[in-house]
């Protein structure tokens, strides 16, 4: 499902979907593998912040909850950010994957996410939403 959005993959329309459950349990398994590969080309660790989970929970349950892969739901991805007292953070979301380690591996593999990977940010926070009957969506917040 690499670049599930790209290739067409992702539901392209919004509608009203159940509620989703959401989950930032992964965030730890995602740091430990976003911190190996920031590690094998010189960078800084990258420690899971609460505060970064919890703006990466409410973006995917964003997403479940219209089951549409977008950065521009709820106002718009800077809009969202500003509101969250994070202008410099980036966002890499994703859709269809079921572990976070084919998450990250699909964002690696695509030169625009993996570009925010390896930015001199310092905290991350990675949530993971799923509504009944639909695939998981990802979203990894990246901020100073």
């Amino acid at each position: 499902m690499i670049l599930a959005a790209a290739l067409g993959l992702a539901p392209a329309i919004a509608e009203a979907q159940p509620a989703a459950r959401v989950s930032t349990r992964e965030a730890a398994t995602a740091a430990r593998l976003i911190n190996a590969y920031r590690a094998s080309r010189g960078l800084a660790a990258l420690r899971v912040d609460a505060r970064l989970n919890a703006v990466a929970a409410e973006h995917a349950r964003a997403m479940a909850g219209v089951n549409l892969l977008s950065h521009d739901i709820g106002g718009g991805y800077a809009a969202r950010m500003r509101r969250h007292g994070l202008p410099t953070a980036s966002e890499n979301i994703g859709w269809g994957y079921e572990t976070v380690a084919e998450t990250v591996a699909a964002w690696r593999a695509s030169p625009a996410h993996d570009a925010n990977l390896v930015k001199p940010h310092g905290r991350m926070g990675l949530a993971r939403a799923v509504a009944p009957g639909m695939r998981p969506y990802w979203a990894l917040v990246l901020a100073p």
